[in-house]
């Protein structure tokens, strides 16, 4: 399962990103059919399923599990609740669908970098750089770990961008390619659905945001 990673400063930037954009955030990009939000500054892990019409939550807190939300997501866009097997208030329930709703909409809107800005933003950061080097060293040495590629949400010209960190080629195995929108020379603008690329055995990605502005 994918993994998105956020530290206290990350959600923080999220759900300001969230408020100044609420009407994309509500049309419920399918990026991930499967993904875990992981808190880790505050030890609290969501992990969200997602077909066309309804949005499962499990959440745990310190490994202690908190019970699940499922959610139907009806024609005028707005959501309802189906299933609640929690005893979360009803802040924190919408908390939980916030964080998860708002995480799904900034990797499906965020603007992709080209290599030449990630190249030149990874020369000034030497935090992203030291973790391209440790990315290639454990692909070099066929690491163990489940992740296959690290990806970085991080700043270029003021803005937050959505940019991968280590080799740019696809990793081995199998592993799935997030939903995306594809856009052509012509201007068209077409979404592209969630899929399994690759063969093998299974690999997953982690996804970060970046701390600088």
């Amino acid at each position: 399962m994918d993994k998105i990673v956020l530290t206290i400063k990350d959600t923080e930037f999220l759900l300001d990103w969230r408020d100044k954009n609420k009407d994309i955030v509500r049309r419920y990009p399918p990026v991930l059919p499967a993904c875990k939000i992981d808190c880790t500054e505050s030890g609290y892990v969501i992990k969200g399923f997602r077909n066309e019409s309804k949005i499962r939550l499990y959440v745990s807190h310190k490994g202690l599990s908190l019970g699940m939300m499922e959610y139907r997501i009806r024609p005028d866009g707005l959501l309802d609740l189906v299933k609640d097997r929690t005893d979360l208030s009803s802040e924190d329930k919408q908390s939980v669908l916030t964080v998860y709703c708002s995480a799904m909409a900034f990797m499906a809107y965020c603007k992709e970098t080209e290599t030449e800005v990630l190249e030149e933003n990874e020369r000034e950061n030497s935090e992203v750089h030291s973790l391209r080097k440790n990315v290639q060293k454990n692909q070099s040495k066929k690491s163990r770990s489940s992740a296959s590629t690290v990806y970085l949400m991080k700043s270029s010209s003021g803005k937050r961008h959505f940019a991968a960190s280590g080799y740019r080629k696809s990793p081995s195995g199998q592993f799935t390619v997030r939903g995306h929108f594809r856009h052509y020379k012509s201007g068209k603008v077409i979404w592209i659905d969630s899929f399994i690329k690759g063969s093998g055995k299974g690999k997953d990605k982690v996804y970060k945001i970046g701390n600088k502005i």
